[in-house]
């Protein structure tokens, strides 16, 4: 016999207590509350065997190390690796310097290869577009050539290039590991110079440099990994090796850090007012959700181990060391499985609860 007369403190309690047994719960979310499962892939479901083999793939090269991904519209996405890797080595060592950015549908089929770039990538480490550019430029960093390119939307033309390739240093036009990008409405960018440069440098709409900060500071960096700017304009750095967050005003004064993180590896601010993290080392990955306060509101994702390319299986959406992310308007999720050489694609399951999901792009008014 089961209680369920009960007050309105064991509220909490009575939704489990008093379901009939057997029976789905739906949670105040909207979502059916299934037995058993551990919230692996969250509120998605993965799309299998996606993307599909790159065109000029055989039986001895396949994909290398999934950089990055990001989405022009639902059928155009970017898939940014290291280069091809031998279908029997799970050493990336050996690489084939070819399909280092590729674009596919949304099925996962190849659209586009921009090989006509490929003689002058080493390391190509993040892809990203403006929310605010109407001619959605494609940004590349690379942080092993010490360069940033911004390319036509269609891969025809190189529009500008900052960086002097293969010479490291820390000025305007040098880098020391360039890693990442974000944004401002006014056409003003912040570079992430992070792996050894520990750096965020800031360029206005035309690329003059404006300023810079990091070395030195409050809080010294260990690997800016990712960029982001939030709803208040605050930036929003990844600081990978201190196992943190740090936020700045966007120009450099520092507001406080959101400690206690494994490995921030990719931001993302939503229209909503989330900051996203995904956070992964080797043999794990996990997405979380921040409030812009710093407050963990939720959080989903298991490990898998590496699995690619001569590795054990891996399971649909075990990820190890997962290293970037995008959405498209639809809705769907793309994460850039780093270790395990692939790009997933997560679509929001039925009657999935909306705050789960990773919202749009954050817009800003300028």
């Amino acid at each position: 016999m089961r209680l369920c007369s009960v007050g309105l403190v064991l509220a909490v309690v009575v939704l489990s207590a008093c379901a009939p047994a057997g029976e789905d719960q739906v949670s105040e979310g909207g979502e059916v509350a299934v037995k058993g499962g551990m919230d692996e892939t969250g509120p998605y479901d993965v799309v299998t065997d996606w993307p599909k083999p790159a065109k000029n793939h055989d039986d001895m090269w396949t994909w290398g190390v999934a950089a990055d991904v990001v989405v022009d519209t639902p059928d155009r996405i970017f898939i940014v690796t290291r280069g091809d890797v031998r279908k029997d080595d799970s050493e990336s060592s050996d690489r084939r310097r070819t399909n280092y950015i590729v674009v596919v549908d949304r099925n996962g089929n190849e659209i586009e290869n921009w090989s006509q770039w490929d003689t002058m990538m080493v390391g190509p480490h993040s892809i990203a577009i403006s929310p605010y550019d109407p001619e959605r430029h494609i940004w590349v960093q690379d942080n092993s050539r010490q360069q940033v390119w911004k390319f036509s939307n269609d891969g025809s033309r190189l529009v500008q290039t900052w960086g002097e390739a293969n010479v490291i240093g820390d000025d305007e036009n040098h880098f020391n590991g360039v890693s990442s990008i974000a944004f401002l409405p006014d056409g003003s960018f912040l570079l992430g110079d992070g792996y050894d440069g520990q750096r965020i440098v800031k360029y206005d709409a035309d690329g003059e440099y404006v300023t810079e900060w990091g070395a030195g500071g409050p809080m010294p960096f260990n690997r800016i990994h990712a960029v982001a700017v939030d709803s208040q304009r605050r930036v929003i750095v990844s600081d990978r090796n201190n196992s943190r967050v740090q936020v700045f005003t966007e120009n450099g004064e520092f507001i406080e850090e959101w400690p206690n993180m494994r490995r921030p590896n990719s931001l993302h601010t939503d229209a909503e007012h989330n900051v996203w993290v995904l956070d992964g080392r080797p043999g794990m990955g996990r997405l979380l959700k921040y409030n812009e306060a710093g407050v963990l509101q939720d959080y989903w994702g298991v490990g898998g181990g590496v699995c690619a390319p001569a590795g054990p299986r891996c399971a649909p959406g075990q990820m190890s060391n997962p290293h970037g992310m995008s959405v498209d308007s639809e809705g769907n999720l793309y994460i850039a499985d780093y270790d395990n050489n692939r790009v997933l694609k997560f679509v929001p399951k039925p009657g999935a609860n909306p705050a789960r999901l990773v919202g749009q792009p954050l817009l800003l008014s300028d």
